[in-house]
């Protein structure tokens, strides 16, 4: 275990250990988070709160948990017609409820399936999930070992089922999530490129208000890839 010396005038200004370690260890683990080494799923392990608090308190300190592939941003309306097999992680799920716009997932796909650890992380948010979201539990183990440490139950199980499943597409909002998953050959969308193709395919008007209204509901988005998206969808001001 490494030891880390403070300064005298530094410590002085610590008002209990307890506060120095809580807080040295949320700023790497945020610090991690940031830089795509971890999860939200994970980082909100390493911090012990839930998925979603996590997701709140990385938002406050204005670190994005949402973004867009240059693959979505390449892409058109998405499938036409209806996907079967899409399966989705905690984040767009919270996200789109909070800004009420969760419809879109069966307007889009017709359905969705989520593991029984995504099930979890949203049950506080969403107790009783609307008829078009399915919990389909996995029938081989979560492969950990090809994953790493780098990634939470939630996410694990998103990408498992997905591979599982042969599925159409994973929807992640996790920088290291989708990399994984991108990896090991699964089609990624996140809740930005549900917006992008909600948007084209003429289901919702616009995306500044949903993107504004995630961004108040504690989802933070880098401001610059807010604007380049509007610029995208023509409506810059």
């Amino acid at each position: 275990m490494r030891t880390v010396v403070l300064d005298d005038e530094l410590a002085a200004l610590i008002e209990a250990e307890q506060d120095l370690e809580h807080a040295t260890r949320e700023t790497l683990v945020m610090d991690l988070f940031r830089r795509g080494k971890v999860s939200s799923g994970k980082a909100a392990e390493l911090l012990k709160l839930s998925r979603v608090d996590f997701l709140h308190r990385a938002s406050d300190l204005k670190i994005p948990v949402i973004s867009l592939s240059p693959e979505e941003w390449e892409g058109g309306e998405g499938h036409h017609g209806r996907v079967a097999q899409v399966v989705v992680d905690t984040s767009p799920l919270i996200g789109l409820h909070q800004v009420g716009l969760l419809w879109l997932f069966e307007s889009l796909y017709g359905g969705i399936l989520i593991p029984p650890a995504v099930a979890s992380e949203v049950a506080p948010s969403l107790p009783t999930l609307p008829g078009f979201v399915r919990v389909q539990a996995l029938t081989k183990p979560v492969p950990h070992a090809a994953y790493g440490i780098v990634l939470g139950d939630g996410e694990a199980e998103a990408i498992a089922l997905a591979l599982e499943l042969g599925s159409d597409q994973v929807v992640l909002d996790e920088l290291r999530g989708r990399s994984v998953a991108t990896r090991l050959g699964l089609s990624v969308v996140g809740t930005l490129g549900v917006l992008r193709a909600a948007k084209l395919s003429g289901r919702i008007p616009e995306v500044k208000g949903p993107l504004a209204a995630l961004v108040a509901a504690r989802f933070w988005i880098e401001p610059t890839l807010v604007k380049a998206l509007l610029l995208e969808m023509g409506e810059s001001e």
